[in-house]
Order: C-alpha cells, then sequence, then structure tokens
C-alpha cells in the first residue's frame, strides 16, 4: 500500500506542568512507511512561491494506536537520538543534525475509517 519502504521515528510532544517544560518520547513505528518530499510552486504578483513540505503516509495497525499530534516531531529512519530540552539535544540541535530527515508536524488527518488502504497521513516542514 503507497510504497511503503521506510523506518520512521515519531517524538511525542508533551507539557511537563512540574517542570513546566515541553518533554518528547522517542518512538520508532512498527510498520513501513511512506515518505514523501512535497513541492509547490505558486505564480504570484511578486513572483514565484516555492514552498516544501513532508508528507508521511503511515498505515493503520489495529495492534497499535497512533498517537500523533501537531508539534509533534518525525524522522526517517530508525533514529537513537533523544530530544531532551538540552544543548547538544534541543529541538533545533535535532533538527539541524537530521537535516532534510527531520519534520515537526503540522498536520494531522485520520483515514482509518475508510472501508479499504486504512491510514495516517502526517504532513509538515
Amino acid at each position: 500500500m503507497f510504497d511503503c519502504n521506510v523506518i520512521i521515528t515519531l517524538w511525542r510532544r508533551k507539557f511537563n506542568p512540574d517542570s513546566k517544560k515541553e518533554e518528547f518520547t522517542r518512538v520508532i513505528l512498527p510498520d513501513l512507511c511512506k515518505w514523501s518530499n512535497i513541492t509547490v510552486k505558486t505564480a504570484t504578483d511578486k513572483g514565484a512561491l516555492i514552498t516544501q513540505s513532508v508528507r508521511v503516509f503511515i498505515p493503520y495497525n489495529p495492534a497499535y494506536k497512533l498517537n500523533c499530534n501537531v508539534g509533534d516531531c518525525v524522522a526517517l529512519g530508525p533514529q537513537t537520538v533523544e530530544i531532551t530540552g538540552v544543548s547538544p539535544y534541543t529541538l533545533s540541535d535535532v533538527r539541524n543534525l537530521l537535516g532534510q530527515d527531520f519534520i515537526q508536524v503540522k498536520s494531522v488527518q485520520d483515514n482509518t475509517r475508510s472501508a479499504r488502504f486504512k491510514h495516517y497521513v502526517v504532513e509538515g516542514v
């Protein structure tokens, strides 16, 4: 389905009210996914506008509930680095380390209610 052939790593973001800081929990998803780089070119009165994003297709697995929200982070491949909030493992440090293979989630689409090809779509930049 969807030419799923890559492993992805998800860092779930949550706010810790005690420390008043964001914390990230790393999870390597158990199923193969599809990672697609998207380039959108739009003509405007001021010239061309080019935007780039990544769309990740994640197949539905009844044995595993995907819990992904806006603000979480996704990386291509199995990653071992943790996002701790302390240098050299802050969110921006990890983004710089992984480069184009790292996104922060901007939208999550749940397509698991369809009759066929149940999946999630995660997009980010």
